[in-house]
């Protein structure tokens, strides 16, 4: 009887020793369990922005500094085709929609620079290349549009001296500059020679030389540009991933009347900071127009 007593207890033992065991681990798993329930979306989060951060060598950082993405530019021209009879006789001018002629464009960050404080300064190269297979026609075909820089030399002296104004209509019709030009659609685009242009390079004193001396509607973008900008990687904080800090130098413009209008606080429309809700604004800073675009 002795014995037999002897392995039942053994026996109950054992089995409560295993029982507690299943018991502590059940009770481990079901913790471990609300923990990563409780923060399993932080720790998401946290990983996603550890990779996010522009770093050089990271793969983020290579897409991010050469986009695999290849858009496409659709240009459509306004042909004038009744320019003389407008000129001459006041007649309602006819347009003849051209295009689309198709340009594919490449970005590319060149020369960065990694600074200390969390940003990165680089500059912009755009190539456009034109696609002839999926244009209209080829970009050498001849377009008679308004010849906006004498247009606007005209808008801008109508409130100069009366001299001044008479002084420029001999110009213009010395240089037979006439109100309506016939170029290439690819001058239209890249830039042709304007001796409106070449005049004020001789002329116009070194501190108001226009920036260029020729024009064209996309002229100087095709290529690297020359503004520096500074940007912030998100080492320090994801709310200002991809934001401008400066723009050639400054942070912030100088020719609007506040402090809201006057700020490149935006990213250039290719990345923005992550985990962004229905309700948050994005803001995109465009150069050419020289503001801040909110998206709503």
């Amino acid at each position: 009887m002795q014995g037999r007593d002897k392995l039942c207890a053994k026996l109950t033992s054992a089995f409560l020793r295993k029982w507690w065991f299943v018991l502590a681990t059940a009770v481990i798993l079901l913790l471990l369990g609300i923990i990563c329930a409780i923060f399993f979306g932080t720790w998401v989060r946290l990983f996603i922005d550890h990779e996010l951060v522009l770093r050089p060598g990271s793969m983020t950082f290579e897409w991010w500094a050469r986009p695999p993405v290849r858009p496409f530019v659709r240009v459509y021209v306004y042909n004038v085709t009744n320019a003389d009879e407008f000129l001459n006789n006041g007649s309602k001018p006819v347009l003849d929609e051209l295009g689309p002629y198709v340009y594919s464009e490449e970005w590319e960050k060149v020369n960065i620079t990694d600074n200390e404080n969390g940003t990165l300064s680089f500059h912009y190269r755009r190539t456009y290349t034109f696609q002839p297979e999926l244009s209209a026609g080829p970009d050498d075909d001849a377009v008679v549009v308004p010849n906006i820089p004498m247009l606007s030399a005209t808008s801008q002296s109508k409130h100069a001296a009366r001299f001044l104004r008479l002084a420029m209509a001999s110009i213009m019709d010395i240089l037979k500059i006439k109100p309506f030009v016939e170029v290439s659609v690819g001058q239209l685009l890249w830039g042709y020679e304007d001796p409106l242009l070449k005049l004020a390079k001789d002329v116009v004193p070194k501190e108001q030389k226009l920036p260029y001396e020729e024009f064209g509607l996309f002229y100087g973008k095709n290529g690297t540009s020359s503004d520096v900008v500074t940007m912030f990687t998100g080492a320090e904080s994801m709310n200002r991933y991809g934001i401008f800090e400066k723009y050639n130098t400054r942070d912030r413009l100088q020719h609007w009347t506040t402090d809201q209008c006057n700020s490149i606080a935006g990213s250039d429309g290719s990345i923005f900071p992550p985990h962004i809700t229905r309700n948050d604004t994005l803001n995109v800073y465009d150069k050419d127009l020289c503001r801040l675009l909110p998206l709503k």
